[in-house]
This record gives structure tokens, sequence and C-alpha cells, in this order.
């Protein structure tokens, strides 16, 4: 198994300022220090020479021990929110397994196909090496997220090895929808039954796990992370590059969000569109006209929101979305927030007070008019919408203690 090497504090905090996390000096050393029971506040550990994780370890008497399972742009913010409620974290990643570079074309091959499968023998290998690290760390709770590699016998010799341990999943994709792959998500959907705890990110997923055989489940929504989704100070550079009317930052998919952000660039708006999968689609000379299109992550992503007058949100339909991720993000940035309605998220955020919503194209239409026409009134509801997710427990580090504490409930259940 790959030995986790350690970053210096120079190091780590250039990853925390790719994450959109600026530390000064003095305030990395300072997490540097060591606490009371002789732990560095922050310990930065690179697994592979491609990527990073940040670990937060702030021990405290009445913290649990956690495994985070998961991939790596996922796993930063709950080790950031679970660490800072004085919980032990320990971070196992998979996509190492597959991301090795390979010489020869068959290898590569070979690698793709098991990651798309779920099977083979670099699977295999993974689900075995998950169990000796759980053992090894003696893990008192373990949060798989995205559990699509883990196998359900894997979990029957880790519960004999560590039969203490809580175990609990989390899935931010909808592992029901009849739009994925069947073979995507049968280790997921296999596994619920052997869970203590199943975490669901939309509503009607809390159902679908319950009937699958999760002995328990539990809405988790999305969240938005306080030191990345914030208001930014753009440079007139920024604002060159990302300025515009609306902009829609997300993946394409063939549910009409082409056809509606090419009758905003038609009606005369400036439209800029950052994402996935828009190469597979033809966009008009309106739409394309700053040049293709391509995905913004990190402090970039965020200065596009910010640098936009509207934000767009359209619900994946693949997922049978109620809201995704984005709802909370553009809100914090302090930026408007035009998005697809739901009920689920009238109930967030109150339209036309916090967001506001459009149902159709030709709602979006005329929504999108009125509040590029109306500045006072569309920078109102930006300033209450930004309000709104910093008051209402949208936050990481709020959604981190829903976790720890049914993980602490059902722990002190099993070592009663």
């Amino acid at each position: 198994m790959t030995q986790p090497c350690y970053l210096n504090l120079d190091q780590a905090r250039q990853v925390l300022a790719e994450m959109g996390i600026e530390l000064t000096e003095r305030q990395m050393k300072r997490a540097a220090d060591q606490d009371a029971h002789g732990r560095r506040k922050i310990r930065a550990v690179q697994r592979s020479s491609r990527s990073a994780i940040i670990e937060q370890l702030v021990e405290s008497p009445d913290g649990i021990s956690i495994t985070r399972v998961g991939h790596v742009s996922d796993v930063v913010g709950a080790l950031y929110a679970l660490a800072s409620l004085g919980h032990e974290i320990h971070a196992f990643r998979w996509h190492t397994y597959f991301d090795a570079e390979e010489a020869s074309t068959i290898g590569r091959m070979a690698r793709r196909l098991q990651q798309r499968l779920r099977d083979g023998p670099l699977v295999r290998r993974m689900n075995a090496d998950l169990v000796e690290q759980a053992v090894e760390w003696g893990a008192e709770a373990v949060f798989v997220f995205r559990g699509d590699m883990v196998r359900p016998q894997t979990y029957g010799l880790l519960k004999r090895h560590l039969p203490a341990t809580v175990w609990a999943g989390y899935n931010n994709d909808n592992p029901f929808s009849s739009m994925h792959p069947r073979h995507r998500f049968r280790h997921f959907v296999a596994s619920l039954k052997e869970l203590d705890l199943a975490f669901a990110y939309r509503p009607k997923n809390v159902v679908d796990f319950e009937q699958a055989g999760a002995p328990r489940a539990v809405l988790l929504p999305p969240w938005y992370i306080p030191e990345m989704d914030r208001p930014f100070d753009l440079s007139d550079d920024d604002r060159i590059r990302f300025g515009c009317d609306l902009a829609f930052i997300g993946h394409y998919e063939a549910d009409g969000r082409l056809q509606k952000l090419e009758a905003l660039a038609e009606a005369g708006h400036d439209v800029r569109l950052f994402g996935t999968g828009w190469d597979r689609v033809s966009l008009s000379s309106r739409l394309s006209r700053n040049g293709p299109v391509r995905p913004v992550r990190g402090p970039d992503y965020r200065k596009a929101l910010c640098a936009a007058k509207i934000a767009l949100v359209f619900l994946s339909k693949v997922n049978d979305d109620c809201y995704t991720r984005r709802n909370f993000e553009i809100p914090a940035t302090g930026t408007f927030m035009l998005s697809e309605f739901s009920d689920e998220l009238a109930a967030l955020f109150e339209p036309g007070v916090h967001a506001d919503y459009f149902s159709d194209q030709a709602e979006l239409l005329a929504k999108a008019e009125l509040y590029l026409r109306d500045e006072e009134r569309r920078k109102t509801i930006a300033r209450d919408g930004h309000a709104k997710v910093q008051n209402s427990g949208y936050d990481v580090v709020s959604r981190a203690r829903i976790v720890a504490d049914h993980l602490a409930a059902i722990r002190e259940r099993l070592t009663a």
C-alpha cells in the first residue's frame, strides 16, 4: 500500500490556496502548532504526485476517530468540517488506484475499463487495502462517500474485524435513477443493508434507501464551504475573463438547458458558459463568442460567479434533482441566483426574497430581463440571499454536525 508523504507548510499553504482558502504565513504557522494533546492542528498529506488532500486533526476528548472514504475533491470539505468539530480524521482515496500512468495503451485501457465496470483486480485490491487500512486505524466510524467501488462482502470483512465500528454511506448522485447505467451503483445499492446509516442527498432517496434495505436513512442536503464560497474582490483581469450578464457553470445535459441558454443569448444578453460535456453539442456563434467552453475550478469558479450579474442553475434530470450544491454556493458568493424551480428550493430560499426561479423558457427570459434592468432589486435579493445562506445552517460544518451526531449516537448504542 502506498504510504503518505508529508508536505511542508509552504506546500500545504499552496494546496489550500488552490482550494480557495487563503492563509497568511502567520495563520499557517499557528495552524501547524501543536495543541494541548501534542497534535498539529493542520497536517497536509500528499498521497500521490498528482493530487493532495488536507487533513485537519483537532482532537478533543469528546471526538471520535472517523475514516472518510472517497474522492479527493469531495473529501476536502468533509475533512475540514468534521475535524473542526473535534474528530480525528483519516482519509482513504480509491482514485489513486486508477490514476497511475501505464506505459502501454492496453494497460491504460485495462485500468479505465475496471474503473468503469467497478470490477477487476484493481477494484479487488482496493477493497482489500481498505480493510487493512481501516483495521490499522482502528476507526470508530467509517463514512463512505459514493461507495460505488466498495463491494458488499468488504463490509462483511470489516464488520468481523471492527464489530463496534459505525458504517455510514452517502451518495450525491441518485443511484436509483433509470438514466444511470445499472452496473454503476450496483455495489452501493447492494451494500445499503450492510450500513448502520445511509445519508441521502435528496428527499426521495431517503425512501429509496430504506426500501433497498438500509436500516436507517437520514437526509443530508448539500452545503457550501464558507472559506471557499464567499465574495471575491475582482481585479480588472478577472472582470475581463468572467464578467457577463448571466453565467451558467455546470455540465451539459439533454434537458433543454442548451435551448434556454441559446434563447438568452439570442435576446441580446451576454451569456458565459463554463463546464464539461459542451463539446458534444453545437453552440451558436452568440453563445460561443467567448471561446471554447471549459470548466472553472477553485478560486476561478468563485470569481466567475462573483463576476456575473446573474448566476443560473439548471437541475439535473439524470439525478432527478430538487436542488444542487450550486444552489448553496451561489448565494454564499453574494451573487443573485436565478434557478430552475422546485418546491424544496422555494422552502430553502424564498422566491423574490433570497433568490428567484423559473419553470420554463418564457419565465426564464422574462425574469432575466427584469433583474438585469432592475439593478437595485437584483442586488437587494443577492444581499438577502447571502444573509440567508449564512444564517440557516447550510454550511459544511452544520451539515457535518448532522453526520457526527448520528454517528456518535449509533456508536454509543454499539458500545453500551
